[in-house]
């Protein structure tokens, strides 16, 4: 889920501190995620998937199966 989140985000031409303003998500957290060295709720995930304009099911599916 890490890798696409920043794939979709770069693919997007959103920086960390944009993604940051528009989530309400911290810049060290957003980091942290897309470095797997946190693992993000279901709301941020939720916040990221709104803001990339993408369907949370694209960052939700590959850690359910």
């Amino acid at each position: 889920m890490r890798l696409l989140i920043r794939e979709k985000r770069e693919k997007k031409n959103i920086s960390i501190s944009k993604l940051s303003k528009l989530t309400g998500i911290s810049r060290s957290m957003l980091y942290y995620i897309e470095k797997n060295q946190k693992k993000p709720s279901f709301e941020t995930v939720y916040k990221i998937s709104v803001a990339l304009d993408r369907n949370i099911y694209e960052f939700i599916a590959k850690e359910i199966v």
